[in-house]
């Protein structure tokens, strides 16, 4: 009965999972609905790095991840102009929406002693990287 039990968990995780592919779009426009999800996973990590900085050790250890984030906001940014008119509207609205808060999280952790020389540079980037998505 287990094993049954088993098979049939595989199968209906196999549905979901081709289901999940089929109903994400993706096809037809470069980029699809994949650089909005994209977009916002890179807002959710850098929120959630930048949040976790109260000193210059926690800059310095973020300073990679947020290297990573800027390189990959790089190539939003890029596959950007050629994807459809509704994805490049979905994006302006997700850094307008973004970019406040971002601003305000980035000011914070600048005015931490040492922050700014670690990571001064990297979130001024990210912020123009963002604001070119308007």
């Amino acid at each position: 009965m287990k094993f049954n039990a088993m098979i049939l968990v595989g199968a209906l995780a196999a549905i979901f999972m081709v289901a999940g592919c089929a109903s994400t779009g993706g096809g037809g426009t470069a980029g699809g609905g994949a650089l909005p999800m994209q977009l916002n996973e890179l807002l959710e990590r850098t929120m959630s790095t930048i949040n976790g900085i109260s000193g210059s050790d926690q800059a310095m250890a973020a300073h990679g991840a947020l290297m990573e984030v800027e390189a990959e906001l790089a190539d939003v940014v890029e596959k950007a102009p050629g994807s459809s008119p509704e994805t490049r509207a979905e994006l302006s609205k997700m850094a307008a929406d973004a970019l406040p808060g971002f601003e305000s999280a980035a000011n914070r952790a600048l005015g931490i002693p040492g922050v700014s020389d670690v990571l001064g540079p990297t979130l001024a980037n990210l912020s123009r990287q963002l604001g070119s998505l308007l």
